[in-house]
């Protein structure tokens, strides 16, 4: 059963990539016999996760549907997502919803302001010690240090403590990152004529807070990246404070869900 299933999952994979194929073409690619991904076909087309058309199958919109089902089961987005909208449309720049999902970071919600060069994808993930947001993530963990790499909070490893010290002091992170330079979550953007996102030594800085639980835990992460050379003094400061009020703000939110929950039950 479990080797089917990972049959499934990968048939499913290559449609997503290829967007259409045929029950040959998949056959070749995964080296599963024909029979056996025909079979994979019909099970998704039956419970309407794929239809065929020309000869070729692809996967269906119902597949919108579950994910949009997913992300609204989540509180973090229900009270986060106009937070982040307004974000965007305050700042201009790129903003979004970020949360931890076993060793990753996964986008939940974005805006794209108008002077946003990058852009993202919701549901595109990233390793949570390669990143800003998901080193936000581990800052404000307990027993946090010996999981936290340098190459974003600071220059060299023995000042790890301090910087995890600092950002559960400041309750943000500020990261200069350069485009290339490793794993983001944020791509350039190409589609416009202000972009500058193409230049392989443009710099671009995340601006990034915790929305923490009743514990104190982190539930998820508010961020802010663009430009490091638009990014700076007085401007810099101001993207802080957005950024930690908007987390503030989805915080009191899920407060008071759970104070309405809890009064509820009783």
């Amino acid at each position: 059963m479990l080797k089917s299933n990972e049959k499934l999952f990968r048939i499913i994979e290559l449609l997503l990539e290829n967007g259409r194929a045929g029950v040959t073409e998949l056959a070749d690619e995964t080296l599963y016999h024909k029979s056996t991904v025909y079979t994979h076909l019909q099970t998704l087309q039956e419970n309407g996760l794929a239809f065929k058309s020309e000869g070729k199958y692809q996967l269906s919109l119902k597949f919108l549907t579950i994910s949009d089902q997913i992300r609204n089961q989540r509180p973090v987005y229900r009270h986060g997502h106009e937070e982040i909208d307004s974000l965007a449309s305050e700042t201009g720049e790129l903003s979004y919803l970020a949360v931890p999902e076993d060793d990753v970071v996964t986008i939940l919600h974005y805006a794209r302001g108008e002077k946003a060069t990058l852009s993202v994808t919701a549901g595109s993930t990233v390793p949570i010690t390669e990143h800003s947001v998901g080193k936000m993530l581990l800052a404000l963990r307990s027993e946090t240090e010996e999981y936290m790499p340098s190459d974003v909070f600071v220059d060299s490893a023995e000042d790890i403590s301090e910087a995890v010290a600092e950002a559960r002091r400041n309750g943000f992170v500020i990261s200069t990152e350069r485009d290339g330079s490793g794993p983001s979550i944020a791509e350039p953007d190409q589609s416009g004529p202000r972009s500058e996102s193409h230049l392989t030594d443009v710099q671009h800085k995340t601006v990034a807070a915790p929305v923490l639980d009743e514990n104190d835990e982190p539930l998820a992460v508010v961020a802010i990246t663009g430009l490091s050379k638009r990014i700076n003094g007085e401007y810099q400061e101001r993207v802080c404070q957005q950024v930690v009020r908007a987390a503030a703000v989805i915080e009191r939110k899920l407060d008071v869900e759970q104070t309405v929950r809890a009064s509820n039950r009783s």
